[in-house]
């Protein structure tokens, strides 16, 4: 059988990859055979941080429906907000959402 939790070198499981890739079905057929949803790589990243610095709005409401931490921060202490904003495809509508989910727009990184 095999173990939805594997872990990379880099600490980092299929729902990291798939929220990054944003592959929301597949981030939802992860979670129903219980991965970690607040599992964390070696750079202190979940998959809730990762669907954000790549701007996956979809799979970010995945997220958010199963209780995701949205306030959780990486091994440098940025948040959901300051990952969204480096994006290349960040949109002022997924900023805004991040926003009413009380995520800090004016938190200080490490």
């Amino acid at each position: 059988k095999a173990r939805v939790d594997a872990r990379d070198r880099q600490r980092r499981s299929a729902l990291h990859e798939a929220a990054l890739a944003g592959h929301g079905d597949i981030v939802e057929a992860l979670l129903a055979a219980g991965a970690n949803l607040e599992a964390r790589d070696l750079l202190g990243r979940t998959p809730w941080l990762d669907a954000a610095r790549q701007a996956r709005s979809g799979v970010l409401e995945r997220l958010v429906a199963r209780k995701a931490d949205v306030l959780a921060t990486d091994g440098e202490g940025r948040n959901a907000v300051m990952l969204a904003c480096a994006a290349d495809s960040v949109s002022p509508a997924l900023i805004r959402r991040l926003l009413e989910l009380q995520v800090p727009a004016d938190s200080a990184d490490a």
